[in-house]
């Protein structure tokens, strides 16, 4: 296990959050690490200028569990631009799951879904924070 995170962004590698998480994706997906469950965490603007808004999100494969937030999974996906029938979507209790979405398609459903969750960019910034952990 290495000290650093799986995912950091903004670092300059990426030019977005959904560049980002795409490659992190691609990552999970490649590696022996698509069984275990990473948090994929964004930081934005807070109700004040200075302060912060933090969700975390459990991912593993193309599932991500939302706990028990009020999300509506058709309307996600249509703010994405994604279909569901195409993408195999699906939810069960507190699990999204998109088994056929790449991971371009999951990363801008993960970015849809952490928006609605209430996170934007700070004043003057165009993206906000994400990084991802075991």
């Amino acid at each position: 296990m290495t000290d650093r995170p799986f995912l950091e962004h903004p670092t300059g590698a990426f030019a977005t959050a959904v560049d980002a998480m795409t490659d992190a994706i691609n990552r999970l997906m490649s590696g022996d690490q698509c069984d275990r469950w990473f948090t994929f965490s964004a930081q934005g603007q807070g109700s004040q200028p200075d302060s912060y808004h933090i969700v975390d999100l459990p991912v593993k494969r193309r599932s991500v569990d939302v706990g028990g937030r009020d999300v509506d999974l058709y309307s996600m996906l249509s703010r994405a631009g994604l279909d569901g029938s195409d993408l195999g979507a699906s939810r069960t209790n507190t699990v999204i799951e998109l088994p056929r979405a790449t991971a371009v398609q999951f990363a801008r459903f993960l970015d849809c879904l952490f928006r609605h969750l209430g996170i934007h960019p700070f004043d003057g910034e165009d993206d906000y924070a994400v990084g991802a952990e075991q």
